[in-house]
């Protein structure tokens, strides 16, 4: 379903947080470059609340985390090791591009 290939972000968001993940991730797509997917979990899913989001859920926000999903896929993500230069900096722009798209168009 995810694929196998980090070529993609993902909109995460948990279950019962209304529909404001859905609808980013169709602005989001209409604007990127790059493949956009969607994941819904339970709170409780280790990683689903792994950002700065969980604060707004705790003030009943329908916040979203617009992810690689890092820590998935890179064994060196919040380690010595993870430096500038391992990330993919035309990707990064791609999807910094879009989701400024996306908050500007609205």
């Amino acid at each position: 379903m995810y694929g196998s290939q980090g070529n993609y972000v993902t909109v995460a968001q948990k279950f019962g947080n209304g529909r404001f993940g859905r609808q980013l991730a169709r602005r989001y797509q209409t604007a990127a470059a790059l493949p956009v997917k969607r994941f819904k979990a339970p709170a409780w899913l280790p990683g689903i609340d792994f950002s700065d989001h969980l604060n707004y859920w705790h003030f009943g926000y329908s916040a979203v985390l617009l992810t690689d999903t890092a820590f998935y896929r890179n064994k060196s993500y919040h380690e010595p090791t993870d430096t500038l230069a391992r990330l993919d900096m035309r990707r990064l722009g791609l999807a910094v591009d879009a989701l400024l798209a996306v908050v500007l168009l609205g």
